[in-house]
């Protein structure tokens, strides 16, 4: 059965889809805001989108969730060591890796390891 016709591809497909969506949605708010990711979002929307890199929609779709929660509704317990690359991920970073995510082909099943941004699609 080729995949265009393979009703489990069809799944993941959608549930990317859906991932993407709803981490579009948490940017599109912040940006509509008129501000940056605090670092809570930042960790959450960073999260998201490198698992929709390795195939983890229903986790990428989660972290959403997670970035969008209110701030009295967050963990008050730090624990995170900081990283430079929280300073970095503005909105316009989110919406580049998030794009470049998305480009990606859709994942039979995740595949965890590291993510190599080359700046083309698919390699």
């Amino acid at each position: 059965m080729a995949d265009a016709e393979d009703p489990a591809l069809d799944e993941r497909k959608e549930a990317k889809e859906r991932a993407a969506a709803a981490l579009k949605e948490v940017i599109a708010t912040i940006e509509e805001e008129g501000r940056e990711p605090d670092e809570w979002e930042r960790v959450a929307l960073l999260q998201g989108v490198n698992a929709i890199f390795w195939g983890g929609y229903e986790i990428a779709e989660l972290d959403a969730r997670i970035a969008a929660a209110p701030k009295n509704r967050r963990s008050s317990a730090g624990g995170r060591d900081h990283h430079e690359l929280l300073d970095t991920a503005n909105v316009a970073l989110l919406k580049r890796a998030l794009d470049a995510a998305v480009e990606e082909p859709v994942r039979r099943y995740p595949q965890f390891g590291p993510i190599i941004l080359t700046g083309r699609p698919g390699t």
